[in-house]
Order: C-alpha cells, then structure tokens, then sequence
C-alpha cells in the first residue's frame, strides 16, 4: 500500500511493458536453448468465441506509465523476469 503524501488519494494502472505470446515463445528459446513456438488456436464456442477478436484487435493492450513511476525505476522486461522465474525452479 502506497501510504506517502506523494500518492495518498491517487489511484494507479499498474501495467508492465507490453509482450506477445510470440516474444514469449523467443526468450523461452532463447534461454533455455532450443526453439519454442507459439502456436494461435481456433476460437471455440466458449469464452475465447466471445472475446478473441477483442484480444487479437488489442482491446485489452493498454499501459500506462504508471508502474514505473510508483518504482521510481523502468519495470522488468520480459526476458528478466522470465530468467528470473525459471533461475527460482533450480
């Protein structure tokens, strides 16, 4: 909880940079050494029929600044947080 008069009252968006399920399948393969895809699949006639076309067009993309600005310090980036992640299975 952000308790300092600097953001007493502010509400704040907390997005981390943006990434793609095709970066993930990269630095997944490139960290652990052998090539990752990413594949898309069909949208059934469930949840994903409903909001799939919303994900693909980007509905559901938006950042903000202001994680770094309550860090005081740029977010990780995809590739640190997921060597971090996979260093923490060791």
């Amino acid at each position: 909880m952000l308790t300092d008069g600097d953001h007493r009252g502010t509400a704040y968006d907390l997005t981390g940079p943006r990434w793609t399920y095709p970066e993930l399948a990269a630095v997944l393969g490139e960290l652990g050494g052998r090539t990752v895809s990413y594949r898309e699949v069909e949208d059934d006639d469930g949840i994903l029929a409903m909001i799939g076309p919303a994900v693909r067009a980007g509905a559901f993309e938006r950042q903000t600044g202001d994680l770094a600005r309550v860090l005081r310090r740029p977010p990780t980036s995809l590739g640190s947080a997921v060597a971090a992640a996979l260093g923490a299975r060791d």
